[in-house]
């Protein structure tokens, strides 16, 4: 094999030609998509960059009070281990996306629940994924001489968890400075786009039950500097062939949730004027 040819199967056998797919894919809808997008792991203390970051184009605006949606996307390939996740015995609905949305109202770190988010978190696209893991585990499909298992998953998920946690950090701030407007709210949607064999297992005693989906929905609980202990984060794992069923599904929910904010956008209005008639000085965040 030449060289060139060499070049080519290597490039194959990653997940950059699948980076490059959903990012045509985004850029061609309803998105605005830039790849290999940075921040700060401030756990290692390096600059690091994360697949795919999308900011949603939507509809033309008609009001101050909006959700501005983000994907943070990961893209994974595997030909030679399935992904399985395990049951999360849990339903989404007990876990809200705390760490992966900022407001002005949550800037100012008073004790209120109120957030734009508050009253619509059911339908945040969560809502109904009757596949709910909390654990996971890669399964080698053939005998493999070179490496072992190297952790696409975990890799995957502290990627887009750290990569949402520095990115609504920084939108905190400018809502703590009044740089962004009050009667917005931003959020971030983590999502890892895997092209190869996904299953969801159930375990009962020694019994295992084992069926292939094309998306299921993963917890996990990370520290950010802006919160005061650990948070849920709710990450999508979407099979690579169902990613455009799945952004289809989402945009529909997003156009819901900025409908749902035009319902309570007066009793938000009476709330955030109350918070910026306070001084600022007594709503520091804690780090």
């Amino acid at each position: 094999m030449g060289k060139i040819s060499f070049i080519k199967n290597e490039i194959m056998k990653t997940g950059f030609p699948l980076e490059m797919e959903i990012l045509s894919l985004l850029n061609s809808g309803n998105w605005f998509a830039t790849p290999s997008d940075y921040y700060f792991d401030s756990d290692l203390n390096i600059a690091r960059e994360i697949d795919i970051r999308a900011s949603f184009k939507g509809k033309k605006k008609t009001s101050d009070f909006e959700v501005h949606p983000f994907l943070a996307v990961e893209c994974k390939k595997s030909e030679t281990h399935a992904w399985v996740f395990f049951e999360g015995r849990l339903k989404s609905g007990r876990f809200s996306c705390t760490g992966q949305y900022a407001d002005f109202i949550k800037s100012q770190n008073v004790g209120s629940c109120f957030h734009l988010l508050q009253f619509m978190q059911s339908n945040l696209i969560y809502e109904g994924k009757k596949c709910v893991s909390m654990s996971y585990k890669e399964i080698k499909l053939q005998k493999i001489e070179r490496g072992g298992n190297l952790n696409e998953i975990f890799e995957a998920i502290n990627q887009v968890v750290k990569y949402v946690s520095f990115e609504i950090g920084n939108y905190l701030d400018s809502y703590i400075n009044r740089k962004f407007d009050a009667t917005s709210c931003v959020i971030f949607y983590p999502i890892i786009v895997f092209d190869g064999e996904l299953y969801y297992a159930k375990l009962k005693n020694t019994n295992v039950s084992l069926r292939r989906v094309a998306n299921l929905l993963f917890v996990t609980f990370f520290r950010p500097k802006y919160a005061a202990h650990r948070v849920p984060f709710l990450i999508d794992i979407v099979t690579s062939k169902f990613f455009p069923t799945y952004l289809a599904d989402l945009e529909k929910k997003i156009d819901g949730l900025n409908i749902q904010i035009q319902e309570i956008k007066d009793i938000q209005r009476s709330f955030i004027d109350e918070l910026q008639q306070t001084p600022q000085k007594t709503h520091k965040r804690d780090f």
